[in-house]
């Protein structure tokens, strides 16, 4: 942590948190606030057999650990690197695989800490962090996780109960998702440091990650005094959303989004039937006048078809497909999506976004450039109007808005895409 920018303090609400020094000067845009390497990390499902388990780099051809033929390396200096904290871990690493990601993480820690005795006590690096053991407490949640964990460890490693309930509610609500440069989730860590940071919709930091080196930097100015809030969550969704998946952390956003209708009216807005002008809902998600025709004829088979185009929208995302597989697949399935969404749905409205983030990555995998300079042009108006300035999604739009230009021998767009991307 980067103590000349931020201090430490507590309040009755949050708990412990950082905010910018009260008797120093703001923290300019861009400022590194916190540079750490995590205490523990591990690979998320899918990401074993082609990253290497130390730096995380993508790799054709892996080197695995003789003993255990499990952990993978790009090379002998990787694998020499991870040798202290892979030597505890190695006769069990094969089972602990085979874990979810949660408890894979619980794993590590649990035979880093067999091996250093040290780290346990209640000077150890993780001491500080919150377990949320009160919360947990008889949960069907903790009890399920930690029978499955228990089956896939070895028994000599599992501490007395009360303890690995903590560090199961350290490990599961403090982590952070590891991205890769495409910001592409590819592990999970736990930084002390960084966990500090308390949460708000309406962050005005970043982290990005340099393999699992985690760094915090301020997206916007942060006056003197003002707290350094990071988002735990997609700051695309809507505010149910966002506080669902929030819930995991036992406490209930109050941010300046969550309490903002407007923003989430935009994201549910669809188009007018009569005149295709903007119509947002009421606080009960139910539309009632177009204010530039005034239509008002918002029947019940209006909102049939509503929820049959997001349901359909949804299922192009999230719904597993046997057949018609692979990145060409997965363009045409959005581009007939978005030929649906754009006959009822806003530009503004959400699921349009989603659609266009994926359709758009897809486009730039295979190099078609003309349609992702089109789809990139309408992520662009989203991103303006709900993520902040800086935000690492926007930088990438940005470059590969740039790299797109520029196989289209249009030099000027590709030149002033790339400046805005830096």
């Amino acid at each position: 942590m980067v103590r000349n920018h931020v201090e430490i303090f507590l309040s009755p609400e949050k708990g412990r948190g950082l905010r910018c020094k009260k008797k120093g000067p703001p923290i300019k845009a861009g400022t590194l606030i916190v540079d750490e390497e995590p205490y523990c990390f591990t690979l998320l499902e899918g990401q074993e057999e082609e990253r290497c388990h130390y730096c995380l780099e993508e790799q054709s051809l892996l080197l695995s650990c003789p003993k255990c033929l499990t952990a993978k390396y790009c090379d002998e200096e990787c694998q020499k690197a991870a040798h202290r904290d892979h030597l505890s871990e190695c006769d069990g690493y094969r089972h602990l695989m085979k874990l979810p990601f949660n408890l894979r993480l619980l794993a590590r820690i649990l035979y880093r800490q067999s091996a250093r005795k040290y780290e346990q006590g209640a000077l150890g690096p993780l001491c500080d962090l919150c377990p949320h053991t009160e919360d947990l407490k008889d949960s069907f949640e903790l009890t399920t996780q930690l029978a499955i964990l228990s089956r896939h460890v070895n028994n000599d490693i599992l501490p007395e109960r009360a303890q690995l309930e903590s560090l199961y509610g350290k490990a599961t609500c403090n982590c952070f998702a590891i991205h890769n440069l495409d910001l592409k989730e590819i592990g999970v860590g736990l930084y002390p440091q960084a966990a500090m940071l308390n949460h708000n919709c309406k962050s005005n930091c970043v982290a990005t990650f340099r393999g699992t080196r985690l760094q915090i930097r301020a997206m916007v100015d942060i006056a003197p005094g003002e707290e350094v809030c990071y988002s735990y969550t997609e700051k695309g969704n809507i505010t149910r959303e966002r506080r669902m998946e929030l819930s995991k952390y036992f406490f209930e956003c109050q941010c300046p989004h969550c309490l903002d209708p407007e923003r989430d009216a935009s994201m549910m807005s669809v188009l007018c039937p009569s005149c295709q002008a903007q119509v947002k809902p009421n606080s009960n998600e139910r539309y009632e006048k177009c204010g530039s025709c005034g239509f008002k004829d918002f029947n019940t088979e209006f909102y049939e078809d509503l929820e049959t185009y997001i349901q359909y929208a949804d299922d192009v995302i999230h719904k597993p497909r046997v057949w018609a597989t692979g990145v060409e697949f997965d363009l045409i399935f959005r581009e007939n999506c978005l030929v649906e969404l754009d006959k009822i749905l806003h530009p503004d409205n959400i699921h349009v976004t989603r659609i266009l983030v994926g359709a758009f990555g897809a486009a730039v995998q295979l190099e078609e450039w003309t349609k992702a300079i089109q789809y990139g042009k309408r992520l662009e108006q989203a991103f303006r109007i709900y993520l902040p300035p800086n935000e690492p999604d926007t930088g990438l739009l940005y470059y590969k808005m740039g790299k797109a230009y520029y196989h289209l021998d249009d030099s000027d767009n590709a030149l002033a895409y790339l400046r805005q991307a830096k």
